[in-house]
């Protein structure tokens, strides 16, 4: 190497106002060698600059900032040689392009670049862009065209240009943290392009944040994309990845279209219209992402097949949180779809499973199946949604098995027009409020009964089954019968479902009778049905029956106690009869048949249960037995009425104990010496009418004795002149609050009835000694028979 010299890299000054080597740019180029460093002052600079040799050309701030290219040409800044580096300059115009780069490993960075079709444009080649600022461009900011591969381009702001960054079939890009704001189309486009790494961007206010179109094996992690019509959004791409994203505040969040097997995790989607949506998409992976607070739906499938969503979190969305709609065999598992109005929907889908998702709080439904058929929903759990839990509408074949709801406003419902819509697997597996369903198909000559415990009961083309003595509440029907017949309805509670009873469908000979259908939207819906026997029910509903077939609904009067404890069965007590019973035997002779409001299109029931509104009379004789220095006990002679039940005791004015009938006398010890006390009692029948009217007696313990007796404590006495029998309504009242302990709360009057209590007594004197021959029949507990009987002797022997 001896003998050889090599020449230093030089640098060469432009100043356009003189004083350096150059006043025009290109002449210092045409002038350099490779290597060279160019220095360009700060000034304007009217001309195409032309970087054909590998050399850095840098602005230079002598004070008046930045150097200016002001182009009148198609191209401000042309870089044509490999390895050149242009930075720290600002270009105008360039009517094409402001820096157009032809060739590979430059660098151009911290630019300004504007007021060009196109800001920096790069054609087929590889380099890196950083720092640059290209904005106000006709078309767009940057530009990876034509095999631009393996380019970097970071930390540039691209504002309100057509599109801020465009790669057009173009791959193994890294785009990262540039800013890209404001553009009137996108803020990154990528055509045809792969394999490129998208991360770290933030994307606002454009028309499309991020638009990925007929491009595959991309990543996007880390970008931001707000407020745009678009957030992010895929057509016909495949293969891509997004991780770790932020699209809130657009119309679409998240949107994938026509694009397969990409895979969507830890995204953000919130605040848009639409959240995370796949349309015409399918074996997409959708996990741990979040839509929340959408205007329309958190997550949504259209026309899609093949996903799976996974550990997404959907809630206070206006609409939906998970929308599947026209979409079939999607996997759905452990995701959250909490404050929507429903959690899940299915309409028009087919062949999904759901399986280990919540759905709480929504305003209508947990889980809501719409004419979607062979689904598959299990280990789901759906509380304190205020319409159903799950709620399965005009769809077939579903199975559903261990699913749990808890407080919703009604739990379950299966609703249809024909069999078919009521053709699902559902075990006893599955869970409302802790008891399980009982959905049967095709059962016959089967009774449900404690200790089975039932939440709710539907019969499908069941026949001779018998459900009896158990509670339905909190569901789309308490017993829902499909073409069932023959079968049974006894002593059931039926209560807070959307209808108590449902007889649907050729459901007819059915027995309805000694059941308590209470606070439903409908008590009992009779629809397509005949001959079917409804008597000694009690109906308490906003509407009590809708029957549009020809049905029976009460029986002969006949001797027995009914469902309101009074002494005849007809047929039932309705909340709405407004008629009246004129000879007081607990019937309804007015205002017949009742038709619930017309809802009853054919007959109604002519014997209406009426509810026994008299109170018994009050005690007699009413006196003190025996008293000492701690105890005295009062004696008294109960009413003869034959509902008479029971006598509430209070002790100055405090409740001190129900005395159960026949018993008549109360012992009440723990008493001070030598001290007045009052004893008050008012009566109450079997129906808990309370007589208002106190019977009241102050009476005095002894005082202490002196000496002792050989049993060790005082001896009782009579009452030697310290009670004062004080028994008619003249006396002092005390005034506690009677306990709300009494079916009947409201305190009744003695005058509350037409006909006064003795005559209502003789009335049922007479009625109970018809029934002397023979047994009593109804639904009255054997406590309930045998303290009437007991009164029945009583009032036999004082005749």
């Amino acid at each position: 190497m001896s003998g050889m010299t090599v020449a230093s890299a030089a640098i060469i000054t432009v100043d356009d106002s003189g004083g350096a080597d150059y006043t025009i740019i290109q002449y210092a180029i045409d002038n350099s060698s490779a290597g060279d460093t160019i220095l360009v002052n700060s000034g304007t600079y009217y001309e195409n600059v032309i970087v054909n040799k590998s050399l850095v050309l840098q602005g230079n701030d002598t004070g008046g900032g930045y150097p200016v290219v002001n182009s009148s040409f198609d191209e401000a800044i042309v870089i044509d040689a490999n390895g050149s580096t242009v930075q720290d300059f600002i270009t105008i115009g360039g009517t094409f392009l402001g820096i157009n780069v032809r060739s590979s490993n430059n660098t151009i960075r911290n630019n300004t670049v504007s007021d060009s079709n196109a800001g920096i444009f790069v054609l087929n080649s590889n380099n890196t862009i950083i720092g640059n600022n290209v904005s106000n461009n006709s078309i767009g900011g940057i530009y990876l065209e034509d095999f631009s591969n393996n380019n970097i381009v970071n930390s540039n702001t691209a504002n309100n240009n057509t599109n801020g960054i465009f790669v057009d079939n173009s791959e193994n890009n890294i785009i990262s943290y540039n800013i890209l704001n404001n553009n009137t189309n996108k803020g990154i486009y990528l055509y045809i392009s792969n394999n490129n790494t998208i991360s770290n961007n933030t994307a606002n206010n454009n028309t499309k944040g991020i638009f990925i179109t007929s491009s595959e094996n991309n990543t996007l992690t880390y970008n931001i994309a707000n407020n745009n019509t678009n957030g992010i959004f895929l057509e016909y791409s495949n293969n891509n990845t997004f991780n770790s994203n932020v699209a809130n505040s657009n119309s679409h969040g998240i949107e994938l279209y026509y694009s397969d097997n990409n895979n969507m995790s830890g995204n953000e989607a919130s605040n848009n219209d639409f959240g995370i949506s796949l349309v015409y998409s399918n074996y997409t992976i959708v996990t741990s992402n979040v839509a929340n607070s959408n205007n329309y739906v958190g997550f949504s499938l259209g026309l899609s097949f093949n996903n799976t969503f996974s550990n997404n979190t959907a809630s206070l969305n206006i609409l939906y949180g998970v929308n599947i709609d026209s979409s079939s065999n999607n996997i759905f598992n452990n995701n959250t779809a909490n404050l929507n109005n429903d959690g899940f929907s299915l309409d028009s889908s087919f062949n999904n499973t759901l399986a280990n998702n919540s759905a709480e709080q929504n305003n209508y439904n947990g889980f809501y199946l719409r004419e979607s058929n062979n689904n598959k929903l299990y280990s789901n759990h759906a509380s304190s949604n205020n319409f159903y839990g799950i709620f399965v509408y005009y769809s077939s074949n579903n199975t559903f098995y261990d699913n749990n709801m808890t407080a919703n406003n009604y739990n379950f419902d299966v609703y249809g027009g024909a069999y078919p819509q009521f053709n699902h697997s559902i075990d006893t597996s599955n869970k409302v409020d802790g008891k399980p369903i009982y959905y049967l198909k095709n059962n016959t000559d089967t009774i449900y009964a404690p200790p089975a415990s039932i939440g709710t009961l539907y019969c499908i083309n069941c026949i001779n089954v018998t459900v009896r003595d158990v509670t339905l509440e909190n569901n789309g029907a308490g017993v829902f019968f499909w073409n069932t017949s023959n079968s049974s309805i006894l002593n059931v509670t039926a209560e807070n479902n959307s209808y108590g009873v449902s007889l649907l469908y050729n459901s007819s000979n059915n027995t309805l009778n000694s059941s308590t259908i209470n606070n439903n939207q409908v008590g009992i819906q009779i629809a397509s049905s005949d001959n079917n026997t409804i008597y000694n029910n009690y109906f308490n509903n906003p509407t009590n029956a809708i029957d549009d077939g020809n049905n029976t609904w009460n029986i002969t009067k006949t001797a027995g106690l009914n469902i309101l404890d009074n002494l005849w069965l007809g047929g039932n007590y309705w909340s709405d009869y407004s008629g009246n019973d004129t000879d007081l035997d607990g019937l309804g002779d007015t205002l017949l048949p009742f038709n619930s409001s017309n809802h009853i299109e054919n007959g109604g029931d002519y014997l209406p249960l009426m509810p026994d509104v008299t109170p018994p009379d009050s005690i007699n004789d009413l006196q003190v037995s025996t008293t000492s220095s701690t105890s005295i006990n009062w004696t008294w002679i109960n009413p003869i009425n034959t509902d008479f039940i029971k006598t509430m005791i209070y002790i100055n004015g405090i409740f001190r104990e129900n005395v159960t009938s026949p018993i008549n006398h109360s012992l009440v010890s723990g008493l001070s010496a030598n001290t007045q006390y009052t004893i008050s009692i008012l009566t109450v029948d079997i129906s808990g009418n309370i007589n208002s009217t106190w019977v009241n007696l102050t009476s005095k313990t002894d005082a202490e004795s002196s000496g002792t007796n050989s049993g060790g404590g005082d001896v009782p006495s009579g009452d030697n002149g310290k009670g004062s029998n004080e028994d008619s309504s003249s006396t002092v009242t005390p005034t506690p609050i009677i306990p709300e302990r009494e079916k009947n709360t409201t305190t009744v009057t003695e005058n509350a009835s037409s006909k006064t209590t003795g005559e209502k007594t003789e009335s049922r004197l007479q009625m109970w000694l018809l029934l002397m021959g023979g047994s009593v029949i109804g639904t009255a507990s054997f406590m309930k028979r045998n303290v009437i009987q007991a009164y029945i002797n009583k009032i036999i022997k004082g005749l």
